[in-house]
């Protein structure tokens, strides 16, 4: 690759690698002395990675419209209005800077990857034809609403955590989604999430919902977070066979019979609740760690022989 960077003093630098032209950027971008850059041949690379260089301004790289992957992560950028022509992209990591705008995104309809957390975000409005986005990083924003994903069938893995969700309806078409993050915002239902019978992780840790019947539906789950909620039972998770983690420390949950099926339980977070009884623990075989810290347990049951058990109470109760 071989480009020409003209400065604002009529300088001219002659740049044929990648890794020069990332160095040059570091030093010189956040002083605005690049007017220019021009291509003198096609780029042999469709990558470039910037991270954690101290960039502002990106206008440099507007006319790098072959790329298809750039990670600009961990910079200081506000404006990417320079990646509007970049329609071959597919990946992005536009993380961890100070973007509160992304209409810039809407020509870029092959995108497959995004991740924009850590940003100004409060609309996504311009995602909303990214229908070939499979995986998709909105986390600590300041999103409110997200209709925009809506079409967003093919996407996989969603992060959505840390904004100011109280609504979730536009997910419940979005069937292909493996992996699901929503703690910490304010979703008090979560009713539509029982049409996505393809998750095996979900996280609804920090929000204000009590009722799981939803979860009932969602058959392949292995891993769910419902700490730090207002749940007080477990009923409607007891057909989660396929369950191997689950969280769901400092909730209002007494009794623990609904978990005796989920054999499978590998890792088992329960502390902060009002269990007394421990008893259906013992038919959990599988069970690597329990945490009971912060409940009323007044008796210990005797735990079968089991060599994967490493902490098998770990807990300040009222014994």
């Amino acid at each position: 690759m071989t480009y020409l960077l003209k400065l604002q003093q009529n300088t001219k630098i002659e740049i044929k690698t990648p890794q020069q032209l990332k160095a040059f950027m570091s030093e010189n971008l956040t002083q605005k002395q690049i007017k220019d850059l021009v291509k003198i041949k096609t780029p042999a690379s469709r990558k470039m990675h910037l991270s954690q260089e101290g960039i502002i301004l990106i206008d440099v790289l507007g006319q790098l419209k072959t790329l298809s992957e750039l990670e600009l992560n961990n910079n200081q950028i506000k404006d990417i209005s320079a990646i509007q022509n970049m329609t071959k992209m597919k990946r992005l990591d536009i993380s961890s800077n100070q973007i509160s705008e992304v209409s810039a995104l809407k020509p870029l309809k092959i995108l497959e990857f995004l991740n924009a957390c850590k940003n100004k975000l409060s609309t996504i409005d311009a995602l909303s034809e990214l229908n070939k986005m499979k995986e998709l990083d909105l986390s600590e924003n300041l999103i409110e609403n997200i209709d925009s994903l809506a079409n967003m069938v093919a996407l996989q893995v969603l992060k959505l955590n840390k904004n100011q969700l109280q609504e979730i309806s536009s997910l419940r078409g979005l069937t292909n989604i493996t992996e699901l993050y929503l703690q910490s915002n304010k979703i008090i239902s979560i009713d539509d999430l029982k049409h996505l019978k393809a998750l095996q992780k979900l996280n609804l840790s920090n929000n204000s919902i009590s009722d799981l019947s939803p979860l009932k539906y969602l058959v392949q789950l292995e891993e769910l977070n419902i700490s730090n909620n207002q749940i007080s039972s477990l009923q409607d998770i007891e057909n989660l066979l396929n369950l191997k983690n689950l969280f769901a420390n400092n909730n209002q949950i007494e009794d623990l019979r609904p978990l005796k099926p989920l054999i499978l339980l590998q890792n088992l977070y329960l502390s902060s609740n009002k269990i007394y009884n421990i008893q259906p623990l013992i038919y959990l075989v599988s069970l690597c760690d329990i945490w009971l810290s912060s409940n009323k347990i007044n008796t210990l049951p005797i735990f079968p022989e089991n060599d994967k058990l490493r902490n098998k109470y770990c807990f300040q109760s009222s014994l």
